[in-house]
This record gives structure tokens, sequence and C-alpha cells, in this order.
């Protein structure tokens, strides 16, 4: 999977050479057999990333470019999906409980040539702000059998109890968004599972106890498309 910074010079060529290589697209993303040797260059000057399509998608499909800013990205990791909400020409601000995610993608940001906030805290809170984000996104924690065709020790190590813990956690996440939020912001929640206790039940539980909080969207990636990863996403919005 690749996805083509859209704001780089080289942009627009990139996607245009990709086109007819790819097995499935979106309009700046895509899925391929085999990695062509251009796109290492292409990865070093910043004009494409590494990632899935599939969890390009599920950005996608639920409405990224819409999301109102900034964007706390609460979960950042190495900024894989934060760094696709800045080509989106989001103000997006990162943070992490884990200082080597942050050093990646500080990394990141010097390949893209998009510098942005980025600070330690944990998703459960409290965060350091003193402007409240418009968009909380949490990439959430969570037992990960999506993408078990890249993560096969999966299969070995994840057990029921592990489900139960990380619902435990992404309840308290998502408590932690809801009240960082002003009224009409939006809470948007991604997991890369097919548990549904970790997935719809996690976020129909939550608007049950949170009654200002609306469901715009919730959807999960195609078991028929045949990507080999499956995504899971809810947009929230805050009364």
């Amino acid at each position: 999977g690749v996805r083509v910074n859209r704001l780089h010079p080289q942009g627009e060529e990139l996607r245009q050479t990709l086109a007819p290589l790819a097995d499935a697209r979106t309009e700046w993303g895509f899925a391929l057999k085999q990695w062509p040797d251009f796109l290492d260059e292409a990865v070093a000057a910043g004009a494409a990333t590494r990632q899935s399509l599939a969890a390009q998608k599920i950005m996608d499909v639920l409405g990224a470019e819409h999301w109102p800013s900034p964007v706390l990205d609460a979960c950042c990791g190495r900024g894989g999906k934060t760094f696709l909400m800045a080509e989106l020409g989001k103000t997006v601000w990162a943070s992490d409980v884990n200082v080597f995610r942050l050093r990646q993608l500080k990394g990141e940001s010097g390949r893209l040539g998009m510098p942005l906030p980025a600070f330690r805290a944990g998703a459960q809170g409290p965060y350091p702000l003193r402007q409240s984000p418009r968009t909380v996104f949490l990439d959430a924690p969570c037992s990960g059998l999506g993408v078990i065709s890249r993560r096969p020790d999966i299969k070995w190590k994840r057990t029921p109890a592990d489900c139960a813990g990380l619902a435990g956690l992404q309840g308290d996440m998502l408590r932690a968004a809801a009240d960082l939020l002003p009224p009409g912001g939006c809470l948007a929640y991604v997991t890369c599972t097919l548990n549904p206790e970790e997935n719809e039940g996690r976020i129909e539980g939550f608007v049950r106890t949170h009654p200002g909080l609306r469901l715009l969207r919730q959807a999960q990636s195609d078991t028929a498309e045949g990507l080999g990863e499956f995504f899971y996403g809810a947009v929230l919005k805050k009364a």
C-alpha cells in the first residue's frame, strides 16, 4: 500500500504513474502487487508514504476531509494517519504516550516537510493544552485482529481477557476525548480489529452513557475487497 502526498510538487505526476499499476485505489492511495523501484526514491523525497489502502479507505469513508480542525491525534504512533490528515489540509496536533513513537513521528515530519506540534500524553488525559481541539481522533489501541496478515503472532498471543481489557481502556480514552471537546466538536474513533466488543459494541455502549454525543456514522472494511486488512471506525458529534 502507498499514499501519494497530494501537497508535494511531484504528487500529481506520481499519482498518474501509479494508476495503471494498481490492483485497487482511492484518489490518492494505491494497493500494488509489487513495489516498483521508483517508489523508494519517491518515499525518500516525501512524495509518498507506505500505508495500507485499507487504512486509508477507513479515513475516507469516515469523512476525514470534513472533520473540523484543529485535530488532536491522541494516539498518533509514528504518524501514518496523522500526516494523512495534514495532507488533507488539517491543522493537526499529535500526542502519544510512547516516546519512541514520537521520535519516529518527528522523523516522518522531516521526511514529509510537515512540521506539526507533538507532545507526550496518555490518551486517557489530562492533556497539556491551552486551546480545545475541534476534533479528537483516536486510532485506539486494540486487539489487532484485523491486521493478522502483517502481524501473524497475534493469533497466538491475543486472549479474550486481552480484548476485554482493551475495551475498558478504549472506554477511558473515549471519555477523556469527549470531555476535551467543545460543543459541536467531533470525536473520531478507529480500530484495526473485527471484534464487536471493541467496535460497534464499544461505541453503542459509550453513546448510551453519554447522551450529549450523537453517532454520525460508522463503517467497517469490506471483507470482500481482498485488501487483507480490516478496520472499524465511527464519528461522534458533541451537542
